[in-house]
């Protein structure tokens, strides 16, 4: 299970922060990077570390990096080294992964053998005796001055690095436009093992005594997501509807006295926490109540089915005997006022040539779903009619002498509004706004030639 958050606004500067092994923070930073499709500001176009975060013999850099834009030469790491002593990872115009590292007298170029054009998690470890890059845990360069390699040279790293840049070159060009996230640094080369298990892009980064910087940096401001702990489950989404009778008075049976919509939700997640060390314990339930406690986020369940969460309802911690601060259950309760489970927004679209035209919209979700109508005038269209014939011939009408050709007429279900080239014409509809009912909706069209587009959200009990 994830969350995904999509209120937040530009400035966006939490951060979380990791523990080592002895109980010490990390040193945590924040920076967001602009993506040429956003308009929003960004805090930093440049993530700048102090000289002497990167040691000059050996180390690990690992982030996560989705690219905002491709086919241009994009700076990811800068050493900010000296010539031929530098440490240099970029994306090419082509999209290869290229890392560019310094002998004391030349450089060494590298390109990878595979492109990257969608969120990815980069490895790059060096040492005295060679470099190596992983992209999502596998190997797509290394070079060592001995051994079995996918490229081998006879000169080994000598590097004199300074402050380092991250997406864009120290001098502030060639900027990475894109998102930047969970940036982890070592001050060690890690083993094989460990790069490719923490380089998934899934895993959560382990952090130890020899992690000497981490970031969370949470860059995409408009697509926040958090994947909840390995062990967590569902284990209620109880669903009721407002249902209630009383008996009839002198007849057999009852009658209802209530609408019989679907009530509100209450989602709960239990999530097993197994840690080994106080600090540890912190940083994993501090992060998770974090991102619980925010209001109005999607729960997924699946890659694509998600619930709308309101707020959080409560919490309890229930501790394993002997474990207290490192293991525990936790029981959260979360508060769905929209009871639904959702899959997207699907469309469908018609055009009319004739008046009386019938066209069906199929919705494949179990509940009815409130649709937005989009009509675009092709002649004029300024007296028409649409019937649902599958729900109990629902109908609206329109009738409005401005709509003529090319005008463009929005009926949103939703919201309950009308608008005519953005302007509001509510009083010109009559009957009633549409939903469709599960399964196959028949609707029949009467007036003006027109394309008619049916957007409608996906939803089940």
């Amino acid at each position: 299970m994830h969350i995904k958050s999509d209120t937040q606004t530009a400035t966006f500067t939490r951060t979380s922060i990791a523990y080592k092994t002895d109980g010490t923070a990390v040193a945590s930073g924040v920076a967001r990077f602009e993506d040429d499709g956003l308009t929003i500001d960004a805090d930093s176009e440049t993530l700048t570390l102090p000289s002497g975060t990167l040691l000059n013999t050996k180390g690990t850099i690992v982030f996560d990096f989705t690219p905002g834009d491709t086919g241009t030469l994009r700076y990811l790491v800068d050493g900010g080294g000296a010539t031929n002593a530098n440490l240099l990872l970029y994306l090419d115009p082509n999209d290869y992964p290229v890392l560019v590292y310094g002998t004391g007298s030349a450089e060494v170029t590298l390109t990878a053998n595979k492109t990257v054009t969608a969120k990815s998690r980069f490895t790059l470890r060096y040492s005295s005796s060679g470099v190596s890059l992983l992209v999502n845990g596998v190997t797509v360069m290394q070079d060592w001055i001995s051994g079995t390699s996918i490229t081998i040279t006879s000169t080994a790293p000598s590097l004199t690095l300074g402050t380092t840049y991250i997406c864009s070159k120290q001098d502030g060009t060639l900027q990475a436009c894109g998102q930047i996230s969970n940036l982890n640094i070592s001050n060690i080369y890690r083993s094989d093992d460990w790069a490719a298990v923490n380089g998934m892009i899934e895993k959560t980064i382990e952090t130890d005594k020899n992690t000497i910087y981490y970031a969370d940096l949470m860059a995409d401001l408009l697509d926040i997501e958090y994947a909840l702990p390995k062990y967590a489950v569902m284990t209620a989404a109880d669903l009721s509807q407002r249902v209630d009778a009383t008996s009839k008075m002198f007849q057999h049976g009852g009658i209802l006295t209530a609408d019989g919509k679907v009530d509100y939700r209450e989602i709960e997640i239990t999530v097993e926490i197994d840690q080994t060390t106080t600090a540890n314990y912190f940083a994993v339930v501090d992060l998770l109540k974090r991102y619980l406690a925010q209001a109005d986020y999607k729960l997924y369940i699946t890659g694509d089915r998600y619930i709308n969460i309101s707020n959080l309802s409560s919490i309890s911690e229930t501790f394993v005997d002997g474990w207290y601060l490192k293991k525990s259950e936790l029981t959260i309760t979360l508060l769905a006022l929209d009871p639904f489970w959702y899959t997207g927004t699907a469309t469908s679209t018609t055009t009319i040539t004739a008046t009386g035209q019938s066209f069906t919209v199929t919705n494949s979700g179990s509940i009815d779903t409130p649709i937005e109508i989009t009509i675009t005038a092709t002649d004029a269209c300024t007296s028409i009619t649409l019937v649902n014939s599958s729900d109990n011939s629902r109908t609206l009408s329109y009738i409005n002498a401005d709509f003529t050709a090319g005008k463009v007429l929005v009926i949103n279900s939703t919201d309950g509004t009308v608008e005519l080239n953005g302007d509001n014409t509510i009083n010109y509809l009559t009957g009633t706004f549409m939903h469709l009912v599960p399964g196959d909706n028949i609707f029949t069209y009467t007036g003006g030639a027109c394309t008619i587009k049916i957007d409608y959200p996906v939803r089940w009990l």
